[in-house]
């Protein structure tokens, strides 16, 4: 299942779209719906048995948009910068750290913490190796100029650290300006990738000099592109990208994971691949017949045909909760519709679309409804607050109409069933969704009849993933560095007009809950459909990740998820789950969970998939 660009397995993908499966998640067990076993052993296979096979074949609909780590926090493009680059380190099945260039971190009291690299990192390119050095001059000199001239969207993450200081060649300590003993369960470190800061000063100091353009000649430069700085840091290594075609990197004969704890047997002698492919193929069929022929190694199932793929011989299923929530976006930017900013008028769209026949009759009960920005999962979830739409009694067209006739501007007014605008003509909307699987556009076609059934008309346009992004959510700035909130929602817009944006999938940070005010607040970098908050969102995150008990944590956590399922920024729709399909003969080393494919380079194949 796709989703889009904020937060992950990769980085922590902020966003998911375009064909891609999450990671992030809540701690918890979860069984799958259908597979196998996944402990190592399982199936008669041991581990004795592992060898390097030639080929891991991993299908997606769409091309990725960035691939410098300054730049590529959507998922499918982390996908790709996640097969050179491991980055600091990561969460497991239990929520707790597991390692990667981190090797280690102490808490030293709620509002300081120190992280002590691995000895064996080296960077490609005679860089060196990396080095406390290296994370304190991407803090001082990435993450906290006041222009943000690499384009960097997560800054935001960063917002509670004073400094980041070398305390010996291989730890350098994070100091807090308030107490957060989970910090390290917090995207600030968590995925985090970094690039030499040997190979970055240059820039900056163009950058410094008035050149405005370095920080973009920085993120586009072919060592960056290429991967030439990557050194052993990651599992592969670069070989080509055939650009809307292939993306393909080689097995890292010096990879620095190998054989190392946790986990050792695991990483014995990963990846166990000679080389990983990433197809871009756009047509879910395509995708879904490669992988029922052998053709494929992995790619993730549509809701639609995940049930019947269980019971196929050829094919492995692994079904996981997701804490990536798919919205309809109200574009409330100047080149959106402008009632949109009326939260009556949002309310009353989101009334009107039906949730519960889009999980059960297009998603094939392989979703939940959603009505905030949370999973009921969450131990920060409160029903209490939370006001439902578009389920039950809150499904109420009829409703939703006098709603807009009462208040829309005066200019407005229904003539029969056709809603007018100032002019005398029927309001017509845009609704963009992405292509690649059939339920982004059965789905779609729902949300406009609905919306249709307002008096509105309603033009669909389908779009890949990766053009979602960069044309319809991101924004240039002052510095022509493309972002996906440049500021005023009354002078940056997205190059495409857009009025409602369908099959964008968000991480809700069930961990960290405060980060969504990246999404949410005024000023967040991420809050691409210009909301402004009616009530005080800010304070309220502020208060609740402050709480110095767990309790009133909850508390004010409960009053953001209200307030927003009051507020409507967008029509909260549905959690729908993550469906993986193997190839028969992979062997999988990881429980299912939400953090799910966290070990995915230590997985291997009982015989070669595509011999």
């Amino acid at each position: 299942m796709s989703h889009n660009r904020f937060a992950g397995v990769s980085r922590r993908a902020l966003v998911k779209a375009a064909g891609v499966a999450g990671l992030a998640g809540l701690a918890g067990c979860f069984d799958a719906d259908g597979g196998r076993s996944l402990e190592n052993g399982s199936d008669g296979v041991t581990l004795d048995q592992r060898e390097i096979h030639p080929e891991w074949v991993h299908a997606v609909s769409a091309e990725a948009s960035e691939l410098s780590p300054y730049r590529a926090t959507d998922y499918a493009s982390g996908l790709r910068t996640t097969l050179l680059l491991d980055g600091a380190y990561t969460l497991d099945e239990d929520d707790e750290f597991y390692s990667f260039w981190v090797e280690s971190y102490e808490n030293r009291g709620e509002e300081s913490y120190a992280f002590t690299l691995r000895d064996n990192l080296e960077w490609g390119n005679d860089y060196g190796q990396q080095t406390a050095d290296d994370w304190v001059w991407f803090y001082n000199h990435v993450v906290t100029p006041e222009e943000n001239w690499v384009g960097h969207p997560t800054r935001d993450d960063w917002s509670n650290v004073v400094s980041v200081e070398r305390e010996s060649e291989l730890t350098f300590v994070v100091d807090l300006e308030k107490p957060d003993p989970l910090f390290v369960r917090r995207p600030t470190m968590w995925g985090t990738q970094i690039l030499p800061s040997e190979l970055t000063k240059p820039y900056y100091e163009r950058w410094v000099d008035g050149d405005g353009d370095a920080g973009h000649e920085l993120n586009t430069a072919d060592e960056v592109l290429e991967f030439q700085y990557a050194g052993n840091l990651g599992p592969y290594t670069f070989d080509r990208r055939e650009i809307e075609d292939r993306f393909v990197v080689q097995r890292n004969d010096d990879y620095y994971r190998r054989g190392t704890e946790p986990d050792a047997d695991d990483w014995e002698d990963a990846p166990y691949f000679e080389r990983y492919v990433m197809r871009i193929l756009p047509e879910q069929s395509t995708r879904l017949a490669e992988l029922r022929t052998g053709g494929i190694t992995y790619t993730e199932l549509p809701a639609d045909e995940a049930h019947a793929l269980e019971n196929e011989s050829a094919v492995e299923t692994v079904t996981t909760p997701t804490p990536f929530l798919r919205l309809a976006a109200y574009n409330q930017r100047e080149n959106g519709w402008e009632p949109f900013r009326n939260q009556s008028v949002r309310q009353a769209f989101s009334m009107a679309v039906e949730k519960t026949s889009i999980v059960e009759n297009i998603f094939d009960g392989n979703a939940d409804v959603a009505h905030t920005f949370q999973p009921t999962y969450s131990e920060f979830y409160d029903d209490s607050h939370v006001r439902e739409f578009g389920e039950g009694e809150s499904y109420d067209p009829e409703a939703a109409r006098s709603i807009l006739e009462r208040e829309l501007p005066s200019a407005y007014g229904y003539d029969g069933d056709v809603l007018l605008d100032a002019e005398g003509s029927q309001v017509a909307l845009t609704l963009v969704y992405q292509t690649g699987e059939r339920v982004y556009r059965d789905s779609g076609r729902y949300i406009a009849a609905a919306i249709e059934d307002l008096g509105v008309a309603v033009e669909q346009r389908a779009v890949p993933g990766d053009v979602l992004l960069e044309r319809y959510a991101y924004q240039e700035s002052d510095s022509g560095i493309p972002t996906l909130n440049a500021g005023s929602r009354d002078r940056y817009t997205s190059d495409v007009e857009w009025d409602i944006m369908w099959s964008l999938s968000l991480n809700t940070f069930p961990r960290s809950p405060e980060n969504i005010g990246a999404f949410f607040t005024e000023a967040g970098t991420a809050n691409f459909m210009g909301y402004v908050p009616a009530g005080d969102l800010e304070g309220l995150l502020e208060e609740a990740a402050t709480a110095p008990d767990i309790e009133r944590r909850r508390e004010r956590f409960g009053e953001v998820f209200g307030l927003l399922s009051e507020e409507q920024p967008a029509n909260f729709m549905i959690f729908d789950n993550t469906i993986h399909g193997y190839h028969r003969n992979v062997v999988l080393t990881e429980p299912v969970s939400p953090s799910w494919g966290y070990k995915r380079h230590t997985y291997w194949a009982s015989e070669d998939p595509h011999g």
